[in-house]
C-alpha cells in the first residue's frame, strides 16, 4: 500500500498536483528510511507553496533520517533563512558544504545570509563561487548584483542584472532591480529603458511591493510626481512594514518643499529599520534643505556612526558644512565620500561649488570635468561654468546647453537653471535681445518650479509687514530706548537690497586683519523674533511685545544676537553680517546695538533690478517678475525714508558707482567709518581668500570694472513693466 501511494504520490507532484502530492505523501510512513523521499518530497512542496516553517520540519526529519546528506542540510538552511533564522541557516548551509563543496545553489544562499547580515564582503565571496561552478546562473547575477549595488558599484551591478535578463529575460527580480540601477546611476537617456523594465517586472508580480516601489523611484526621476506617490501608496498598501516605500515617499514629498509631511514619512520608516543609515540622511537632508544644519549635521553624524563608510553621508556632512562656511571641513567630507565611491557625481559638484566660493576656478573647473565625463548632461555643470565664469563658456558647451532645453526629463528647475545660463552667456557676447530671452524664459520657469513647491510671494504680505514695522518702531519708542541696548562695536552691518553692493562691500572689511566676513546671517530677525519669548509674552508676535520692552530684555536680545555670531568667529575684533534684508529691521539693529556701525549699499535701482531678474537665486521668491520687484522696491524706498527720518539711526551710504570711481577713495572712507587703520590688503580685496556664499562669489574675485554701471540700458525695452511700475509709484529716474 505505502509503495503505491508513494508512486502515485510523485505522480501528482510530477503533474503539478500539489495538494493531491502532500495528501498522498502523507500516507507514507514517515518514520521509515526507505520512503524517506516522501519526507523531502514534503519539504519540497512546503517550499514551493513559500510554508518555510513546515519545510524546516521536513527537511530535519529528513535529516534525522539520512544524515550526512549535503543538499538536505543546504536546503534545510535556505529554509531556515527564508525564516529569518540566520544564524542557524548558516550553520546548516556551511554544514553542507563541508560534505560537498560543488553546490552553486548553496553558496547562493549563503551569500544571501552574508548579505542579510550586512557582511557585505562575504557575501560578494560566497555568490562568486556560485557563479564559478555554475556560470549560467541567473539569480546569482541578481544577487550578486543586489550585494555590489549597496557597496555603490553601479555600473558592475547594472552590467550583472543585464546578464541575468540575457539568460532568463522574464526574470522579475532582474528587471526590477536593473530599473532601480538605472535610476541610481542617473543618466538620464536610462529612464525610459528602466520605465520598461519595471513595467514588465509589476506586470509579472503585480502583489510584489518592491517593482512598484521601483517604477515609483522611476517616475519620481522622471518629474511624474503624482504617479511616483502613486506607486509608493500602492506599494505600502501590499506590505505595510516595508520601510523602504516610507522613505521614497519622505524623499518625493521633500522635493516638493512639503516637510511636515516628508519628515512623517521619514520618522516611519527610521521606526521599521533604525539600522539604515541611508533613511537618517535622507532626513538629515531634509533637515538642511530647511536650513536647521545643526540638526542636519547631527542626523548625519548618525548615519555615519550605523555605517562610517556610507558615501552620500559624507557627502551631506560636506553639504551642510558649506552653508556653514566651513570650508575646510566641507573639502574633507567630498573627498572622503569620493575616496569610499569614486563613481559618485554629488560630490564633484560639490567640490566644484566650494572651489567656486573660496575663488579658485581652476580647481572648480577640474572638479566639473571629471563630473561631466561620466554624466555629460549635469545642468549644474553648465550653470557653474556660465554664471561662475561670467558666460566664458566655449561654442561646445554653448551648442549642448541649448540641446539640453529639449530634454524631456528635465523639469522646470533644471531647464530655469539653463535658461539662466545661456542668459549669462550672451549677455557676455553682447546679445541681448538672445540674453533677455533666455532670462525671461528662466524666470517663468523658476516660478513655476517654486510654485510645484508650494513656495509663493504674496507682495500685499510684505507691504503690511513693512507698514506694522513703521508703525511699530516710531520716534517715540527710538527716543525712549536711545542708548540702552548692548555697548558691543563688535558687529558690522552691512545691508540694502540684494545686488547692491553688498557682497563687494563685505569682501573690502574681510581683507582687514581685524574683520571677519560671516556673510548673510538670520541672528537679526531671528533675535526680533524671539522678543516675546525673552519678555515672557507667551503666543504674543514680535511687534505688539515692542510695547512692553525694556532695558534687559533689550540687552538679552543683544547678548543673544552676540553669542550667535561667536559662533561664526570668536577672535577676531569685528564680525560682518551682510544680509540685505537687514535694512528692514534697522530700528531693531539700532535699539540692541546703537554704536555698531551701519553700511547701507546703494545702486541704481534699475541695475539692481535687472541684476536680480538675472539671477537664479535659490531662497529669494520675488525676483522672477517686473511687477513683484518693483512692489519690494517700493517697500524698500518706504522703510527707508522712515529710518531717515527718526534722529540718531545713522549708516554710511556706500553708492555701488561711486564706488566704481574711486574704489580706493571709498574704500578708506569704508575702513575709516568702522573704526580701524587702513590695510592694504583691502584694496586687494579680490585677492583675498575666503569663502563668499552669494551670486557675486566671482565678482569679488576680480578687480572692480565699470561695465555693470547702467547695465541696464541693454535692456531697457524689456525692463519696460518695471521702470513704468516704478514711476507710477512716485519713483522718478534720472
Amino acid at each position: 500500500m505505502s509503495n503505491q501511494a508513494f508512486k502515485s504520490a510523485c505522480q501528482a507532484h510530477s503533474l503539478g498536483q500539489l495538494d493531491q502530492a502532500d495528501r498522498l505523501f502523507r500516507t507514507v510512513p514517515s518514520n521509515a528510511p526507505e520512503f524517506s523521499d516522501a519526507v523531502m518530497a514534503l519539504a519540497v512542496i512546503a517550499y514551493q507553496r513559500g510554508r518555510f516553517s513546515d519545510a524546516v520540519v521536513h527537511f530535519s526529519k529528513y535529516a534525522a533520517l539520512r544524515p550526512g546528506d549535503a543538499a538536505n542540510h543546504c536546503n534545510l538552511g535556505e529554509c531556515l533563512r527564508e525564516c529569518g533564522r540566520l544564524d542557524e541557516a548558516l550553520s546548516q548551509i556551511k554544514l553542507g558544504i563541508t560534505l560537498d563543496p560543488d553546490q552553486p545553489d548553496a553558496f547562493n544562499s549563503l551569500g544571501l545570509i552574508y548579505h542579510s547580515q550586512r557582511k557585505l564582503e562575504l557575501a560578494e565571496e560566497a555568490i562568486r563561487q556560485a557563479l564559478k561552478l555554475r556560470p549560467q546562473f541567473p539569480m546569482a547575477m541578481i544577487n550578486l548584483g543586489m550585494v555590489l549595488q549597496e557597496k555603490r558599484k553601479l555600473k558592475e551591478s547594472a552590467l550583472l542584472f543585464r546578464q541575468a535578463l540575457e539568460l532568463d529575460p522574464d526574470n522579475p527580480m532582474g528587471n526590477s532591480n536593473l530599473g532601480q540601477i538605472l535610476v541610481e546611476i542617473g543618466r538620464v537617456d536610462d529612464l525610459d529603458e528602466a520605465e520598461q523594465c519595471c513595467l514588465k517586472a509589476v506586470r509579472m508580480t503585480p502583489d510584489r511591493p518592491h517593482p512598484i516601489n521601483n517604477l515609483g523611484n522611476v517616475y519620481r526621476a522622471m518629474g511624474r510626481f503624482e504617479e511616483a506617490l502613486e506607486c509608493y501608496q500602492k506599494a505600502m498598501a501590499i506590505a505595510p512594514d516595508l520601510a523602504m516605500p516610507l522613505n521614497n515617499m519622505g524623499q518625493a514629498l521633500q522635493g516638493r518643499a512639503r516637510y511636515e509631511e516628508a519628515s512623517n514619512y521619514y520618522l516611519n520608516a527610521i521606526s521599521r529599520d533604525p539600522n539604515s543609515a541611508r533613511f537618517h540622511a535622507n532626513f538629515a537632508s531634509m533637515l538642511n534643505d530647511q536650513d536647521l544644519h545643526e540638526e542636519s549635521l547631527l542626523r548625519y553624524q548618525h548615519a555615519l556612526a550605523i555605517d562610517p563608510q556610507h558615501a552620500e553621508s559624507h557627502f551631506g556632512v560636506g553639504q551642510v558644512y558649506m552653508q556653514l562656511q566651513d570650508s575646510e571641513s566641507a573639502e574633507a567630507a567630498f573627498r572622503k565620500s569620493l575616496e569610499i565611491d569614486s563613481e559618485l557625481t554629488a560630490p564633484r559638484i560639490g567640490l566644484a561649488n566650494l572651489y567656486s566660493e573660496m575663488g579658485n576656478f581652476e580647481k572648480s573647473e577640474a572638479e566639473s570635468a571629471i563630473a561631466l565625463k561620466s554624466h555629460p548632461k549635469l545642468v549644474e555643470v553648465y550653470y557653474q561654468r556660465a554664471t561662475h565664469q561670467k558666460g566664458k563658456v566655449n561654442d561646445t558647451d554653448l551648442e549642448q546647453m541649448q540641446n539640453l532645453l529639449n530634454e524631456k526629463y528635465f523639469g522646470e528647475g533644471a531647464k530655469a537653471q539653463l535658461n539662466f545660463a545661456l542668459g549669462s552667456v550672451f549677455d557676455k557676447r553682447k546679445n541681448y535681445e538672445m540674453a533677455g530671452q533666455h532670462f525671461q524664459s528662466a524666470n517663468e520657469l523658476q516660478n513655476a518650479a517654486k510654485l510645484k513647491r508650494s513656495e509663493f510671494y504674496d507682495p500685499n504680505n510684505f507691504s503690511e509687514w513693512i507698514t506694522k514695522n513703521i508703525e511699530s518702531f516710531t520716534p517715540e519708542l527710538m527716543k525712549a530706548f536711545q542708548g540702552q541696548g548692548h555697548e558691543s562695536r563688535r558687529p558690522i552691518f552691512v545691508m540694502g537690497l540684494p545686488r547692491s553692493g553688498t557682497t563687494l562691500t563685505e569682501q573690502i572689511l574681510a581683507s582687514h586683519s581685524s574683520v571677519h566676513g560671516a556673510g548673510e546671517l538670520i541672528f537679526v530677525s531671528k533675535s526680533f523674533e524671539k522678543l516675546p519669548e525673552i519678555l515672557g509674552l507667551t503666543g504674543s508676535e514680535p511687534f505688539p511685545a515692542l510695547k512692553s520692552l525694556h532695558s534687559l530684555g533689550l540687552k538679552a536680545s543683544a547678548e543673544l544676537f552676540l553669542k550667535e555670531i561667536s559662533t561664526k568667529n570668536a577672535e577676531l575684533p569685528h564680525v560682518v553680517d551682510k544680509m540685505p534684508d537687514n535694512i528692514n529691521l534697522l530700528g531693531w539693529i539700532h535699539l540692541m546695538f546703537p554704536n555698531a556701525r551701519v553700511i547701507h549699499c546703494r545702486r541704481d535701482l534699475r541695475d539692481i533690478a535687472l541684476s536680480c531678474f538675472q539671477t537664479c537665486f535659490g531662497s529669494i521668491r520675488w525676483a522672477n517678475n517686473w511687477q513683484d520687484i518693483s512692489r519690494r522696491f517700493t517697500d524698500y524706498l518706504r522703510v527707508v525714508k522712515h529710518w531717515e527720518s527718526i534722529e540718531g539711526i545713522e549708516w554710511l551710504d556706500f553708492p555701488y558707482e561711486k564706488v566704481t570711481e574711486d574704489t580706493e577713495g571709498y574704500a578708506r572712507k569704508l575702513i575709516e567709518y568702522v573704526g580701524l587703520d587702513w590695510e592694504p590688503d583691502c584694496l586687494n580685496f579680490h585677492e583675498t581668500k575666503r569663502q563668499v556664499r552669494t551670486a557675486s562669489l566671482s565678482q569679488v574675485r576680480e578687480p572692480i570694472y565699470k561695465t555693470s554701471v547702467a547695465k541696464w540700458k541693454n535692456y531697457e525695452r524689456e525692463m519696460a513693466p518695471f521702470i513704468e511700475e516704478m514711476e507710477r509709484q512716485g519713483h522718478h529716474f534720472d
